[in-house]
């Protein structure tokens, strides 16, 4: 649940203001993101995304089918609009959505993923008192840090976050916050007990083993009750849970395959064929999986990197049909993927995330131990994705292959993008890495 007490400004006709940045895409989910279309001849450099938003009146769903929030890369901004246009809300929300009273709050829950049902109050009405009254008594527990030993977990009262919304986990039918100390407090746990069997959660509720190398991740889901799924929201309680395999220098950050150019036009399997390479061990397969580095041109596949509508200099969008291109030499866009399809995707999965280290080993079967220093990553924004993407920090490294059998082409791709574990940080305006193996420091505040 989101909570914003409302300033003069927030309301129909001037928007509500969310913050700036792009931050709010962590907060506030979105059917889709495209292209605003210019008024008045203006062609500003906008996007806009569509909220999927109810008001809660009197017991009754009012559906607002034009609500959208708008993103201003000049600034960079976010505010929402159109909650009210074509929406018989009742007088009360209406005249308090129309106004400039002050103490109004509104909140917002999120269910289903991208379901958004919305409520507001005026200065008097119970719901305001009861938020008030909430307010005062909730401790939210964060950690701070002067090293990795060095870190405590801190209480203290209720803040705003930098999207200008208070944030809280409906968890079982009561408002909870500070979930990172009961986070923190389970993988000390699971650090103290060593070694843990490779498993994973089924969506029925059965564990399995699971036998992949890279089966770090669902294990560390499994033990934290968390059922194995393709879902792009964090995964427990607000936070996304990423292990990272302690014997490797890199990370995966996205998988998204590209939606213009060649490779859409000729599918996957004509891409690889026309610019991959045969396998060295395995004359029916064919692969396309090379590093490629902005503004480098690959030698393997002949391809170059680079970002369109994206200023280096400024670190803005520029252009609202903007994206990560891959280029022939003669400048045909082998591959795009627009700024569009990447950033709810982005920013929605690394709002607030705990890496979390593991070794692995094979006796009696596959095994994974979870290690003591763990990185908290908070307030991540796609701009600086396309920040870190520029200063070569972050990498398109595809595993795209395609295997013929009996004169027909298995396609097996896997479009991604990888950073190097010591630039990670570059992507979170907080990160700090702490220590799990000694007792969890917990002080108050205020």
């Amino acid at each position: 649940m989101l909570v914003k007490e409302l300033a003069l400004n927030d309301n129909s006709k001037n928007q509500i203001y969310v913050g700036r940045g792009f931050q709010t895409l962590n907060l506030i989910p979105v059917r889709d993101v495209s292209p605003k279309e210019p008024t008045n001849n203006e062609k500003p450099v906008n996007f806009k995304a569509k909220l999927d938003w109810t008001w809660l009146s009197d017991g009754q769903h009012v559906v607002a089918p034009h609500a959208q929030l708008i993103l201003y890369p000049k600034y960079p901004e976010v505010r929402i609009s159109g909650f009210l246009r074509d929406c018989p809300v009742d007088n009360l929300a209406g005249s308090l959505m129309n106004s400039r009273a002050k103490n109004r709050v509104l909140f917002v829950g999120i269910a289903k993923r991208t379901k958004i049902y919305a409520c507001v109050g005026g200065r008097t009405s119970q719901i305001a008192s009861d938020w008030n009254r909430y307010k005062r008594k909730a401790t939210d527990w964060q950690v701070v840090s002067q090293g990795v030993r060095h870190w405590s977990l801190v209480g203290a009262r209720l803040t705003k976050g930098r999207a200008g919304f208070y944030r809280l986990e409906l968890i079982e039918g009561k408002l909870e916050v500070g979930c990172i100390r009961e986070i923190l407090e389970k993988l000390q746990e699971l650090h103290r007990e060593g070694w843990h069997n490779a498993k994973r959660l089924t969506p029925s509720g059965i564990i399995v083993p699971s036998s992949g190398r890279n089966s770090g991740g669902n294990t560390l889901e499994c033990l934290f009750e968390i059922a194995s799924n393709p879902s792009k929201e964090p995964d427990y309680k607000g936070w996304e849970l990423k292990n990272l395999d302690a014997q490797t220098e890199r990370l995966t950050l996205m998988t998204s395959e590209p939606k213009d150019g060649l490779y859409k036009l000729m599918g996957a399997g004509e891409f690889v064929r026309r610019f991959g390479y045969p396998d060295e061990t395995n004359p029916r397969r064919r692969n396309f999986a090379s590093p490629h580095i902005i503004s480098k041109r690959n030698p393997t596949t002949k391809l170059t990197l680079s970002i369109e509508g994206y200023s280096r200099r400024s670190k803005k969008i520029t252009s609202n049909d903007g994206g990560i291109v891959l280029k022939t030499d003669r400048g045909v866009v082998a591959a795009k993927w627009r700024f569009t399809d990447l950033m709810f995707d982005w920013n929605r999965k690394h709002s607030r995330v705990v890496f979390v280290p593991s070794s692995s080993a094979v006796f009696a079967g596959r095994k994974y131990n979870f290690l003591q220093n763990v990185a908290i990553a908070e307030q991540s924004d796609f701009l600086l994705f396309l920040e870190a993407l520029s200063d070569r920090k972050v990498y398109f490294d595809p595993g795209t292959n395609v295997v013929y059998t009996r004169g027909r082409a298995k396609v097996h791709p896997r479009s991604q993008f990888r950073i190097k574990l010591e630039d990670l940080n570059s992507l979170y305006r907080t990160f700090n890495w702490v220590s799990v193996c000694e007792p969890i420091k917990v002080r108050r505040q205020g």
